[in-house]
């Protein structure tokens, strides 16, 4: 696995578009990355989670990951969130539409563009 945070501390760095320089980099990653609070709405999530979904990550952002998976997935999902929430960090393996995830949730306080309050940081890789 990549170390993002080597990745995004280079990007912070050395780019007046922090923003855009950070996205770009965060849509290479074929890891699945995003934000969420602690109900699984989301704030932002790269292009290999919008993939996995199977929708535009226009089309995602505001929506729940329950939104987009199967009934058991999504209170895996809603479980995870609460658990990272309360403890601060997590790491499981999850069997997810037939295959199995290295799943990694933390805690991570920020304030989203509209003053919401965004909680998890998620990081998923389909097991090889």
């Amino acid at each position: 696995m990549k170390d993002i945070s080597l990745i995004m501390k280079k990007v912070i760095q050395n780019t007046d578009d922090k923003e855009k320089m950070l996205e770009k980099t965060l849509d290479s990653l074929e890891e699945m990355i995003s934000y969420t609070d602690i109900d699984g709405k989301f704030y932002y999530l790269n292009n290999s989670f919008a993939k996995f979904l199977g929708d535009r990550k226009e089309n995602i952002i505001g929506k729940r990951e329950m939104d987009f998976l199967s009934k058991e997935a999504g209170e895996l999902c809603k479980e995870n969130n609460r658990l990272a929430y309360k403890v601060g960090f997590i790491k499981r393996v999850d069997y997810v539409q037939g295959k199995y995830y290295d799943v990694f949730k933390s805690k991570v306080e920020i304030e989203g563009k509209k003053g919401e309050e965004i909680s998890i940081l998620s990081l998923i890789k389909e097991k090889k």
